[in-house]
């Protein structure tokens, strides 16, 4: 969802205050997940979206890439909570 923007020369109210605050939140989370996976996998896609145009082989190969570095990223995240739990 996108931020509210406040108009010239006024603020804005508290609950859209609020709203952006909490999308603040959400899409650092979100952000936080991308860096990892382009820092970890080296993740570096040429494409804008997913298409089903003529360039069929080249969205596969970007699929390819997104879910292996998801599963990366899953498998990564599996172990953190595993050692944060402690010998079971």
């Amino acid at each position: 969802m996108i931020h509210f923007r406040r108009r010239a020369g006024k603020d804005l109210a508290a609950q859209q205050k609020r709203g952006n605050a909490a999308r603040s939140k959400v899409r650092s989370q979100v952000e936080q997940v991308f860096a990892r996976q382009k820092h970890i996998c080296g993740l570096f896609i040429r494409t804008i979206g997913i298409t089903t145009s003529l360039r069929v082989q080249h969205d596969e190969r970007a699929r390819f890439k997104i879910g292996i570095a998801n599963i990366a990223d899953n498998m990564h995240r599996l172990l953190w909570i595993k050692a944060q739990k402690g010998p079971a």
